[in-house]
């Protein structure tokens, strides 16, 4: 049983700040209390601390399938409260998220292609009273239960500066939540494969910088040239990977155009 270093330059020694666990039962405890980025992945088990991570910044959790992530991970979560990033990707265990109400330093935030997942985090979900993650600015959510005939409801958060957004199947509309986030500059929005058109409200998005759309295999429009133009700070966007319908229209378009 080891803890092999995963740094940039590959060192042996303990002093990187970045540790990658390659098995999956490891006493965890003997890590240093100076470590600050944490990364699982591909483990029967969570190896959960009971103390020690005081100066943990980022935690992520990847493509952990067969791990049960219980109510003993939300109160090892709750304990970190200098944490900033945390990520959880590819845990199709996962049913439900533990609370983030002590999580205020947290600036970045993926829950992402968790196909059991039905629901938010506490203090992102719109049934929260409040948003407690005042410091917010990264987003990336999504590729839920595809069950679910409706995105979960969020919170408004005023100071989100990047949201990357994935749907499933069933989806016939974005979530109404992206309209009320003036602070957001960087959008992605993917895999929404039964939306037809993107609504209008995306043009009162006045910080917007970028728009990337990935793999949205029914698009057929953008919002009308109106609400496009009011985005005034937009500089670019991005059509890529699966949007044949809206490939082939904005091709004829052009065509019709002479461009």
């Amino acid at each position: 049983m080891q803890i092999l270093p995963f740094t940039s330059s590959s060192s042996a020694t303990r002093q990187g700040k970045l540790f990658k666990l390659l098995v999956p039962s490891i006493p965890i405890e003997s890590l240093s209390a100076t470590l600050e980025d944490l990364c699982v992945s591909n483990l029967d088990s969570l190896p959960i601390s009971r103390g020690g991570f005081t100066s943990l910044r980022e935690l992520s959790i990847i493509r952990c399938e067969r791990a049960q992530i219980g109510p003993e991970f939300s109160v090892f979560l709750q304990t970190h409260v200098s944490l900033q990033k945390l990520k959880t990707r590819d845990c199709q265990n996962l049913e439900t998220i533990p609370s983030s109400d002590k999580l205020t330093s947290l600036r970045s935030l993926d829950i992402s292609w968790c196909h059991k997942l039905t629901c938010l985090l506490n203090g992102i979900a719109a049934s929260s009273e409040s948003c407690s993650l005042t410091r917010l600015k990264e987003l990336r959510i999504g590729g839920f239960c595809e069950e679910l005939d409706a995105f979960p409801a969020f919170q408004a958060i005023p100071q989100l500066e990047s949201l990357n957004i994935s749907g499933w199947r069933k989806l016939k509309s974005l979530p109404e939540q992206i309209r009320h986030l003036p602070s957001l500059r960087h959008l992605r929005i993917s895999s929404f494969h039964g939306v037809e058109a993107f609504p209008e409200w995306l043009g009162n998005l006045a910080s917007l910088e970028d728009l990337t759309i990935e793999t949205c295999e029914s698009l057929k429009y953008l919002p009308y040239v109106e609400a496009m133009q009011r985005l005034t700070k937009l500089k670019e966007i991005v059509i890529f990977r699966s949007c044949p319908l809206l490939a082939e229209r904005c091709k004829k378009e052009s065509a019709q155009s002479g461009l």
